[in-house]
């Protein structure tokens, strides 16, 4: 998903977007069967009705299989079980997930586009689960509801709701994609639903093109500076199909706004482009808000490509933003330096200057502003790694972005086989931190394993445990490490990632319980956890840890969290 941290008014909760294709296709496996055939079972004597009545029994029942399975049937039944929809509607609010699902499915096959339906569906979409939204998107989709019909009641949930529901809501559209842009287009008419079109389209970008005209109109009319500033943002997410909005943008900078407002369309006007812009962003550049005053500066030197000291006062101030006291500033510092050239020169040598400060906030600041660009900075990032003077930078920065990291896995592995004690120990947590999409890094992560460097051994470990699954070919080399270590600590580590990457494997399973167990009793209680967690997740295979288990569960010395994990794993090897 795309990013934007340019004075975003709301941050979107980041939740799984990891749909079934169940979900997105629907269950119509069946649909077209005689909707009496699919309910009667082997029962051939009862009326159509009066098998729906006990299908609406069990969609009450206390069985939460029973409520799901009866919602599934009153789908597959369709238009015939049409009088049951008020009771679907009230299993919408089942503490049962799958309950939930299904009703949301079965409301889009029983063909009652009521505002009552409308409304509990619209409602659905703010469900903790997207599955769930995603359910609710598909049976508005299959009722055939016009979005203009549509967008008022979803503006009034909107408005009427707590932002939660709003945002889960925004979250289920983006989902949805280019499918989603008609509702968007419409809603951008509704001035109660337009402030959550704009986040959509923002996160949806190109593919949102087909909002250009209602984002031009509401940035003229609106009087709603919050949503002007979210409209204006959302049409520079849109990129070149945007571009026939440059009047609207240049005359607006020509009005008399607030700092947020020019703001905003000073970065529209970098983004896009747009050459008209020029005389509107120098009045800017010498404005008493810092915010306004740096991004204008920036659009100048990005409408102006070929002009080299417009370039490097950009430079200059943004790596100035980078080192801010004001977050939003020094965010948007770093999108925006992202959005000139990251690794040009002057760049990487002013940057380095920052991080070698001796005020660490400083630093820390330099590096959490660049990794808030998110993956489509790692690549470049990774790039960095080959230089000596920005390698330190880079690995910091990949180490605070962890899995958004992956595009920058092929670098990493190949300065890796080139880099020898402390470094190589932090591009291995670096690695460690991306998880399973850093299998490639698994053949040089399992070298380390015979190095002479503690640190050296200990990361490769943590990463090749990290990595799960796709490291099963480590397990020989970790078994040995179980066996021969010296330390305590690393037999253990050895121990939780052979867990990771070989639970299927007896013999790991066999090296691994012993050391896992005397974990229990380790005096750091991060390494009492991960024990317990990692016998836990081995089930039965590792019954002889039982007895520790119970007892480190009912430590009074021992801290909650690891009590919590010991009575877990304790129920999942019994």
């Amino acid at each position: 998903m795309k990013r934007n941290t340019l004075l975003r008014q709301l941050m979107v909760p980041t939740l799984s977007l990891g749909v079934s294709l169940a979900t997105l296709l629907g269950a119509h496996t069946g649909v077209a069967q005689d909707a009496t055939a699919v309910a009667t079972g082997s029962d051939q004597t009862k009326s159509l009705d009066e098998k729906i009545a006990a299908i609406v029994v069990k969609l009450k029942s206390d069985d939460p299989q029973q409520r799901w399975n009866a919602a599934r049937q009153l789908g597959r039944i369709g238009p015939p079980a049409a009088a049951t929809v008020n009771d679907l509607i009230v299993a919408l609010d089942d503490e049962n997930a799958g309950v939930r699902h299904n009703a949301a499915l079965a409301l889009g096959k029983l063909g009652d586009s009521s505002a009552n339906v409308l409304t509990a569906l619209i409602k659905t979409v703010g469900d903790e689960e997207l599955d769930n939204r995603l359910a609710a998107v598909q049976s508005l989709n299959a009722l055939k509801t016009d979005p203009a019909t549509l967008v008022p009641m979803a503006a009034e949930l909107m408005a009427d709701e707590d932002q939660l529901l709003a945002s889960r809501a925004v979250e289920t559209l983006v989902a949805r994609g280019e499918k989603a842009v008609p509702f968007l287009v419409e809603a951008l008419k509704n001035e109660r639903a337009a402030y959550w079109a704009c986040l959509a389209i923002d996160q949806i970008g190109a593919p949102a093109a087909p909002a250009v005209d209602g984002l031009q109109k509401l940035i003229r009319d609106t009087k709603d500076e919050g949503l002007k500033v979210q409209a204006i943002i959302a049409l520079a997410a849109i990129g070149p199909a945007a571009a026939k909005a440059e009047g609207v943008v240049v005359d607006q900078m020509k009005a008399d706004q607030s700092p947020e407002v020019q703001t905003a369309l000073a970065y529209a006007a970098g983004i896009l482009g747009f050459q008209s812009a020029g005389n509107a962003l120098q009045k800017e550049v010498d404005s008493d808000d810092k915010m306004l005053s740096m991004v204008s500066i920036w659009a100048l030197a990005k409408i102006n490509p070929d002009d080299a000291a417009r370039a490097e006062a950009a430079t200059d101030v943004l790596i100035a933003g980078m080192a801010d006291d004001d977050p939003a500033i020094r965010l948007t510092a770093a999108e925006c330096l992202h959005a000139m050239n990251l690794q040009s020169g002057q760049a990487a040598s002013k940057l380095v200057k920052l991080l070698n400060e001796k005020d660490p906030v400083v630093a820390h600041n330099v590096v959490d502003a660049i990794a808030s660009l998110g993956q489509p900075v790692a690549e470049r990032v990774g790039d960095a790694l080959e230089s000596e003077q920005m390698r330190d930078l880079a690995v910091s920065v990949l180490e605070r972005l962890g899995a958004d990291a992956a595009p920058a896995v092929p670098k990493l592995v190949q300065v890796l086989a080139n880099t020898t004690g402390e470094f190589r120990a932090r591009l291995q947590t670096a690695i460690g931190s991306v998880g399973p999409a850093a299998a490639d890094a698994v053949p040089e992560l399992t070298n380390s394993l015979t190095s002479e460097s503690a640190a050296v051994r200990i990361t490769a470990i943590l990463a090749l445990g990290n990595i799960g699954p796709a490291a099963k070919s480590s397990a020989a080399a970790l078994q040995n490490d179980v066996a021969s270590s010296d330390g305590k600590l690393e037999s253990i580590a050895a121990a939780w990632a052979l867990v990771k990457v070989a639970a299927d494997d007896s013999e790991s399973v066999a090296a691994a319980v012993p050391v896992l167990v005397a974990g229990l009793s380790a005096e750091n209680p991060l390494v009492q956890y991960e024990a317990a967690s990692a016998l836990g997740e081995l089930g039965k295979s590792a019954g002889s840890a039982a007895t520790a288990l119970k007892a480190l569960a009912s430590d009074p010395t021992a801290s909650v969290g690891v009590r919590q994990a010991a009575a877990s794993a304790l129920e999942n090897i019994q």
